[in-house]
């Protein structure tokens, strides 16, 4: 009796879940059928390659310019930026698949849980305006929101980027650091609450580096950032 009432009390939460999140029938990566549930909404065989590019070390994966941390309190990544892992930031960014902010985010709060620290805001690097004219989006917001949806950390569109740069993706090693050197503004006085920043792929930390400077000049108390992956960069070019 013990047995029967349990499965049936198992089954019925099954079918609130269901309801209350319906389940993805097909990985969103590769389009093969789930077996079983997944948070991620990807197959057992996309989650196996995303393994094997899990940064546990994430501190000392390669980070060139030790000076981020001046007013970047802590940085976190996900993944090591190659393979799979690549090709899902890129699809992201430039092919409009969307759909790949949700399991993006979700990775990124396992991260985020890894660390113990509790944020006030979330935020994201912002792009141009132009860019993001030209491409319809943001991928960092899109992560931000998704991000902010999951955790229930409010978001808040705070950091805006007053000069036009190159593109980052077109600058090699320290020249990254001149590119964006006070590049952005935060819109908000602040009253010293934690923030974390979002950014898909951290290469030297230039980027967050100098949103961090901007929301610590503006009062918030601790800054940490959080990407989906980090670029492992030739140590020979710094």
């Amino acid at each position: 009796m013990g047995k029967r009432l349990f499965k049936k009390v198992k089954y019925l939460l099954n079918c609130f879940i269901d309801i209350i999140f319906p389940p993805a029938h097909t990985c969103v990566l590769c389009g093969r059928k789930l077996e079983n549930r997944s948070k991620y909404i990807l197959c057992t065989a996309c989650l196996t390659q995303f393994e094997s590019l899990k940064l546990n070390d994430f501190m000392n994966f390669y980070m060139p310019n030790k000076e981020v941390y001046k007013y970047c309190d802590s940085v976190s990544y996900a993944f090591e930026y190659r393979g799979i892992v690549c090709d899902m930031v890129r699809n992201l960014k430039y092919e409009d698949k969307k759909e790949y902010a949700s399991a993006m985010a979700l990775m990124i709060e396992d991260e985020i849980k890894s660390t113990h620290r509790k944020y006030d805001i979330i935020v994201n690097v912002p792009s141009y305006n132009k860019k993001k004219k030209e491409r319809g989006y943001n991928q960092s917001q899109l992560l931000a929101v998704e991000l902010s949806n999951i955790t229930n950390i409010p978001y808040k569109n705070l950091l805006i980027k007053i000069k036009d740069t190159k593109s980052q993706v077109l600058c090699d090693g320290y020249i990254r650091w001149y590119n964006v050197k006070d590049a952005f503004e935060c819109r908000e006085n602040l009253k010293g609450e934690s923030i974390l920043i979002v950014d898909d792929v951290i290469t030297t930390g230039a980027t967050v580096y100098y949103c961090a400077k901007a929301l610590k000049e503006a009062g918030a108390g601790y800054v940490g950032a959080a990407s989906f992956a980090k670029t492992n960069i030739d140590k020979k070019a710094y």
